[in-house]
Parts: C-alpha cells; sequence; structure tokens
C-alpha cells in the first residue's frame, strides 16, 4: 500500500513537473525566438511599403521633396536592408532591396532634369519591390507566425494541465482508500502521517494547477494582443501601398486606372468610408 501511495505521488509529481516544463518551452519559443521575427518582419514590409510611398509621393513634386521626407525615406530604405539582412528573408532580398533604392536614386535624378525615363526606373523598382521583396519578407512573416501559434499552443496548453488533474485524483483517491483501510484493520480515526500527506498534497497539486490556470489566462490575452498588432501592422502596410497606388494613378497621367482600382481594393480592405470592416474594424474590435 505504501508503495502504490508512493507511485501515486511520484505520478503526480511528473505530470506537474512535464507540464511546466512543456509550458515554459513554449513561453521562450514565443518570446525569445519567434515574436521578434514576427515584429521584424512586418517591421520589414512597414518600413518598405511607406518608402515606396514616399519615393512616389516625392516623384510627383519634380524629384524636390521636403528634406524631412527625404531623410524619412532614406531612413527607411537603410533599416529595411539591415533588417532583411539580419532576418535572412531568403532569395537576397537585402541585396534586391539595394537595387530598389538605386533605381529610386535613378527615377529622382532623370526627375528633376525632366527626363521622362524616370518614371520608368519608378515603376521599375516598385515592381521588384511588389513581386520580390516584400513577397520574401511576407514569407518570412508567414512562417514566423506558424511557428508563433506553435509556441503559444504550448504555453497555453490544456492536455498537461488534464493529466495533472487525472494524477491528483489518482493521488487523492489513493491516500483516502489508504487511511479507510487502515481505520477498519486497526481501529484508528486519522492516521497522522497520511493526514498531513493529503493535505501537502492537495496543498501543493492545487497551487500547481492555480498557477497553470492563471498563465494560460495570461498566455491567451497575449495572444489576443499579438492578434491584434498584427492586424494593426497590416492595416499599415495596406495604407502605405495605398498612398503609392494613389500617386502612381497620378504620375500615370490619365492611364492610372488599374492604379486606382487597386487604391479603391486598398481602402476596401482597410475597412471601407466607415472603417468598422476589414483590417481596421478587426482591429478596433481587438482592442
Amino acid at each position: 500500500m505504501s508503495l502504490g501511495v508512493l507511485a501515486c505521488v511520484v505520478l503526480a509529481w511528473a505530470l506537474g513537473f512535464s507540464a511546466v516544463s512543456h509550458r515554459q518551452q513554449g513561453i521562450r519559443t514565443v518570446a525569445t525566438d519567434v515574436q521578434p521575427v514576427v515584429v521584424e518582419s512586418r517591421s520589414i514590409q512597414s518600413l518598405l511599403s511607406g518608402a515606396d510611398a514616399s519615393a512616389a509621393n516625392s516623384f510627383l513634386a519634380g524629384g524636390v521633396e521636403p528634406a524631412d521626407q527625404r531623410a524619412r525615406y532614406l531612413a527607411n530604405t537603410k533599416q529595411a536592408q539591415d533588417e532583411l539582412a539580419k532576418a535572412a528573408a531568403g532569395g537576397g532580398a537585402s541585396a534586391k532591396a539595394a537595387v530598389y533604392a538605386g533605381l529610386v536614386e535613378s527615377a529622382r535624378a532623370n526627375n528633376r532634369q525632366g527626363f521622362p525615363v524616370g518614371a520608368g526606373y519608378l515603376r521599375r523598382a516598385t515592381a521588384l519591390l511588389s513581386t520580390t521583396i516584400l513577397p520574401a519578407a511576407d514569407r518570412l512573416h508567414q512562417d514566423s507566425v506558424v511557428r508563433l501559434d506553435a509556441g503559444y499552443a504550448a504555453a497555453g496548453g490544456i492536455a498537461a494541465t488534464l493529466g495533472v488533474v487525472v494524477a491528483a485524483v489518482v493521488l487523492f483517491v489513493a491516500l483516502v482508500a489508504a487511511q479507510v483501510f487502515l481505520r477498519r484493520r486497526t481501529n484508528r480515526v486519522f492516521n497522522v502521517g497520511l493526514v498531513a500527506a493529503t493535505a501537502v498534497s492537495v496543498l501543493l497539486i492545487g497551487w500547481t494547477l492555480f498557477s497553470l490556470v492563471t498563465q494560460g489566462n495570461q498566455v491567451a490575452a497575449a495572444r489576443d494582443r499579438t492578434d491584434a498588432l498584427n492586424t494593426l501592422a497590416q492595416a499599415r502596410v495596406t495604407a502605405f501601398g495605398a498612398k503609392s497606388d494613389e500617386s502612381f494613378a497620378l504620375i500615370a497621367r490619365g492611364n492610372g486606372a488599374s492604379k486606382y482600382d487597386a487604391l479603391n481594393s486598398a481602402v476596401k480592405d482597410l475597412g471601407g468610408p466607415n472603417f468598422n470592416v476589414g483590417f481596421l474594424g478587426d482591429a478596433v474590435r481587438r482592442r
């Protein structure tokens, strides 16, 4: 009987230790390995989309843009290149970002001299951005989101907690059964050692379960905030894209129907006139 009770104690301890370790590993994965990559990939997309919108808007000004706007464009492209190189987005995206910046500079130089070829350079730059660089950053983001979901699932899963509950029930039944057996055999109302063991077991297992449930709730709240942040980041990228489409429609001088269509589609994705649907509407609901 003593060996049986001891086995139940060891089982409860092993399952509790496994549950805590599993969740700690999930939290470490989210906090140190994956979450920074998720933020960084969205930052890259936002920086490059903002830089492209600034470049297109500056082109409309004849290449003589305000100093602060020029400084913002240069800072965004430089930071995006650095983050692409750091994130190793694949496909030489950092090098292609440098090519993009070179095409923009060629467009700017030709535009300032009044050469029509400047618009062609700018279109090539935007095409490179939209077909190669941003998709590479998006692939990085999607891969990191899959890993993030796995980390959150490990950090907030209930399977391990259910195992602790089952082990706790088995241990409690074993302790009570041992006391009942001893009472019938010895006529002792209580066995001090078993009563103390039962009280300590209930206290420790109850504390463990309370901690696991509390931590699970905190992980769920953190996941909701991450989803809201991701939605806002996507809205920011879409808004920059809409601004770029508007500028290119004006640059086309009457031939920008497709860009106006893209602009209208982006506005619809953002949430339409009232912003009660789409990315912004979703972000508001997640607050």
